[in-house]
């Protein structure tokens, strides 16, 4: 236990009652852990191996659980995908608090 670490994810998005896929990523941007909120939220990810993470979220505003390519023929643009700017590395036996706030 004491070789993993844990990250509190402070999410703030820009609007309230829309969901979001909000998915934990490894280096390589293998998907870890994915959650769904609709407003300002801590997601707590415990049990993480101290190296490097990525966070991303995408824009499920048609609340079908994942992100769509679009479709050129009926006009309508793909699911917009936002990076966390910081690569997270939790440390062994430590909560490490990232604040995020989505433009």
């Amino acid at each position: 236990v004491e070789y993993y670490g844990t990250i509190k994810l402070n999410v703030e998005v820009p609007e309230e009652g829309k969901p979001y896929l909000v998915e934990l990523l490894s280096e390589k941007d293998k998907v870890l852990k994915e959650n769904t909120i609709t407003g300002n939220e801590t997601i707590v990810y415990q049990y993480l191996k101290p190296v490097k993470h990525k966070v991303k979220v995408i824009y499920d505003f048609n609340k079908n659980g994942k992100w769509d390519t679009g479709d050129y023929l009926r006009k309508i643009q793909p699911e917009m995908v936002k990076y966390c700017p910081e690569i997270i590395t939790p440390k062994p036996n430590w909560d490490l608090d990232v604040d995020w706030k989505i433009e």
